[in-house]
């Protein structure tokens, strides 16, 4: 046989492809055999090929505790866990500072009113419309009450609507009295037009109605619509012929 070193000899693990030759040294389950004869794919405990060199011997005492080594590096972090179970309610905290007012929102679009449902008797009748102009509309029949009144009214003054839409009475120091409504009564069409049917206004009535009063007086127109009173005495030296006609034509019956 052959001289090899030993170190040539010491194949290591044994492996069932590779090709033993006489004198090779393998470990085995802890134990190490040699090769007594060329093999392939024959386990050492087969003692045709191998011959065991050094058994496996049992497992010695537990030794001493090592000093502990440095701290390695952190891991990687691992998955998350499942969530725990919900813990009591802690106590409430103080209250926090208020924060500062947000910007007003942009308007929302107009909401919609549905139909109003309305409940009507003694002779009120009422309907009703949604949409986006809702209305509700009254109308008054016959109601049985014989005088109705409101609160906030003045007695003996005519009612009127204000800019609501509301009931108000009208003062009668701006607005005329019921006693005044009565002088009016019984006209059947525009007072303006009865006053335009009326005399017209004429310059010689005008002046003659600003005379005053005077006995004796005539009349006398002295110019274009001018009058005046005029007080002298034309027939006061008439003649005896002219006053013997006067009483003739005054005494007799027959002209």
């Amino acid at each position: 046989m052959a001289t090899k070193l030993l170190s040539a000899l010491l194949k290591d693990t044994f492996s069932i492809a590779t090709a033993y030759t006489v004198g090779d040294i393998i470990t085995y389950s802890g134990s190490s055999y040699c090769c007594r004869a060329n093999s392939t794919g024959n386990l050492p405990t087969n003692l045709t090929y191998w011959a065991l060199l050094a058994e496996k011997g049992t497992t010695g005492d537990t030794g001493l505790t090592g000093a502990t080594g440095a701290v390695g590096a952190t891991g990687a972090t691992g998955a998350t866990g499942a969530t725990g179970a919900t813990g009591s309610q802690g106590s409430q905290g103080i209250q926090g500072i208020q924060g500062e007012t947000g910007a007003t929102g942009a308007t929302g679009a107009a909401g919609v009113v549905q139909t109003i449902g309305v409940t009507t008797a003694n002779g009120v009748s009422a309907s009703s419309s949604g949409g986006a102009d809702p209305r509700l509309t009254i109308t008054l029949g016959s109601i049985t009450p014989t005088a109705v009144q409101i609160s906030g009214l003045t007695a003996s003054e005519i009612l009127a609507t204000d800019a609501s839409k509301n009931l108000v009475s009208l003062a009668v120091a701006t607005y005329p009295s019921l006693t005044e409504l009565t002088y009016v009564r019984g006209v059947t069409s525009a007072i303006q037009t009865q006053l335009g049917n009326k005399q017209p206004l004429d310059a010689d009535l005008t002046a003659i109605a600003a005379l005053g009063f005077t006995a004796t007086a005539f009349l006398k127109k002295t110019a274009a619509d001018t009058w005046a009173l005029d007080t002298n005495t034309y027939l006061t030296a008439v003649g005896t012929g002219v006053q013997n006609e006067i009483t003739y034509w005054a005494t007799t019956s027959t002209i």
